[in-house]
């Protein structure tokens, strides 16, 4: 009898320890779990790890997917976007955007900020290189320029031949010089300064 209250009280023992052992996996298995979901939540509020997870790619050259975008648009949008009030620093900004993003055949982005004085791009060559962010933007606005150019010349020649048989009106001859003004934003350093600011957020 004795023998068997021993091996009731063993076995009793050992159904005990089962269960704790039971118990302790379960707790094991949750444990892993909350430290997983912890350790994803601190890297995915990590700014490093939000770079990686929102890393962009660039696939197109700059200069040439530049000059495809600046030849797709239309002289008259152009037109409207400069003869408005100079300064018209918006929309020589919209200008700069619709060089580099094509909104009919839309592309990666062309241009990615990498510090406060650097960025990243793509060359003739397909290959991404680092260029002086200031030095990049001297250069596409001048793509920029050269793309309005011939527009804006155009129909200040046209004014020019009004103005000499006095068929010129002030509001043709206002249109006229903002057309200039604007333009010529293009090669002012304090307004493509104003400008680089607006467009930088697109290109983080």
């Amino acid at each position: 009898m004795e023998n068997q209250d021993v091996l009731l009280y063993i076995r009793e023992l050992e159904t005990k320890l089962e269960e704790k052992d039971r118990l302790i996996a379960l707790y094991e298995n949750i444990l892993e779990r909350f430290d997983s979901n912890l350790k994803l939540s601190i890297q995915s509020s990590h700014p490093q790890s939000k770079v990686h997870a929102l890393q962009k790619t660039i696939t197109n050259k700059l200069f040439e997917t530049l000059n495809n975008n600046l030849h797709k648009i239309q002289d008259d949008v152009i037109i409207s976007m400069l003869e408005e009030a100079h300064p018209a620093t918006q929309h020589c900004v919209k200008l700069l955007i619709k060089g580099l993003q094509n909104e009919v055949e839309p592309h990666n982005q062309l241009i990615i900020v990498t510090t406060s004085t650097f960025c990243k791009y793509m060359n003739g060559q397909e290959e991404i290189v680092l260029g002086n962010i200031s030095s990049l933007f001297d250069q596409i606005c001048s793509k920029v320029y050269d793309r309005c150019k011939p527009v804006i010349t155009k129909l200040c020649d046209s004014t020019s031949d009004l103005l000499d048989s006095y068929e010129v009106t002030t509001i043709d001859y206002t249109k006229d010089n903002n057309r200039y003004n604007n333009i010529m934003m293009f090669h002012n350093v304090k307004f493509k300064s104003k400008m680089l600011k607006e467009i930088l957020p697109m290109l983080k």
